[in-house]
This record gives C-alpha cells, sequence and structure tokens, in this order.
C-alpha cells in the first residue's frame, strides 16, 4: 500500500470562465502534468456547476493533497482574492477517483458524493473523519 502527501511544491495558476481563479500547490512526484490539468479541469467543473455568479473573481488554493492508488482527497481554501484572507477558517474538501485515464472530481455538494466517500480507501481517510461529511 503507498500513500503519498503532496507538499507545496509548484504554482499553476489557470483562470476560468466568470474570472475564477485556482492555484494547484502540488509535487510533480504523486500527479503527471495530465493528471494535473485533468484534476483542475474537473474540479473548476464541479466548483461552478451550482452557481457559477456565486464564485466569480474568487481564488481556490489546493493547499493539501493525500493520494492513495486511483484515490486522492484534496483541501483546499477559498478567497475573494488573491490578497484576502481565506473565506473560511475550515478548509474545503473534495475527492478524486482516477477510473481508468479520467479523475472525476466530487465535492460535498456532488451528487453521489458520500457513496464515492464510502469508498476511499480507510487508510487515506479513516470511517470516523468520513461520518463528519456524511
Amino acid at each position: 500500500m503507498l500513500i503519498r502527501v503532496v507538499t507545496a511544491g509548484i504554482y499553476f495558476l489557470s483562470k476560468q470562465s466568470g474570472d475564477m481563479t485556482t492555484v494547484c500547490q502540488s509535487s510533480t512526484v504523486s500527479f503527471t502534468q495530465q493528471d494535473q490539468q485533468n484534476i483542475e479541469s474537473a474540479w473548476k467543473t464541479a466548483l461552478l456547476a451550482p452557481n457559477p455568479s456565486r464564485i466569480a473573481g474568487h481564488e481556490f488554493t489546493i493547499v493539501k493533497v493525500r493520494r492513495q492508488d486511483d484515490w486522492a482527497i484534496f483541501d483546499a481554501v477559498e478567497r475573494v482574492s488573491h490578497d484576502a484572507p481565506a473565506i473560511a477558517p475550515e478548509p474545503l474538501f473534495f475527492i478524486a477517483h482516477l477510473q481508468g485515464s479520467i479523475w472525476t472530481i466530487w465535492i460535498p455538494s456532488s451528487t453521489g458524493f458520500c457513496n464515492e466517500l464510502k469508498q476511499v480507501p480507510d487508510a487515506l481517510l479513516n470511517g470516523t473523519d468520513k461520518s463528519l461529511f456524511c
């Protein structure tokens, strides 16, 4: 069993419609550049789905990544602008699952989030922590 903890390293900035910015702080050890781009794209789609205007101009920064095999969990912070403090004292949380060559992302408001969260290996996120979300 291999668990990798990713620390801050390379910053990847990009813009999406609505002027939302994402900053992905990750090491290339756990994810290929293509994986990083696919995860970021899927994450943006998940964030924008419910109400794109609500997060226009905001910056989202991935601050912690834990990966085991084809599963990953992420902590991120949201700011209303680059220089603003984080909106919430606790980080945002989302999960990713690699299926074939496609990373699928679930945020807590996503349909099916709880079902997917149950499948995350306990070594990556224990049952007690999973129960905090579902």
